[in-house]
């Protein structure tokens, strides 16, 4: 990381004819330095959850009271699976007895 001497703010990559360099956001400052001094990094896409639970499935899991957010319908069954790192509660999940709409909650 690398900060603008002028106003202390994080400098930022940016491409200026056709070179990386590092810049102030707030005063437009450009180090002098080259870009040999940034930092590269590939940021894999997250994949996304996909929440597929068959009606056998359904039935076997417990059925608590929540609101569906869909139907209003106000029973739903519930799961809960590890979705963040391992420090983190796990998310719950809810589905629907009535229109089959899932849902979660983080709390």
């Amino acid at each position: 990381m690398e900060f603008c001497p002028e106003d202390g703010s994080l400098m930022v990559p940016k491409n200026e004819d056709g070179k990386i360099v590092t810049a102030c956001p707030v005063c437009n400052y450009q180090s002098k330095s080259k870009d040999s001094n940034l930092i590269k990094e590939k940021l894999e896409k997250t994949e996304i959850l996909k929440i597929h639970k068959s009606s056998e499935e359904l039935e076997a899991l417990p059925k608590v009271d929540a609101e569906c957010p869909e139907c209003g319908h106000k029973k739903a069954a519930y799961w809960q699976e590890q979705t963040r790192s391992s420090d983190e509660p796990p998310t719950k999940f809810f589905k629907c007895i009535k229109c089959k709409k899932t849902w979660r909650s983080y709390n």
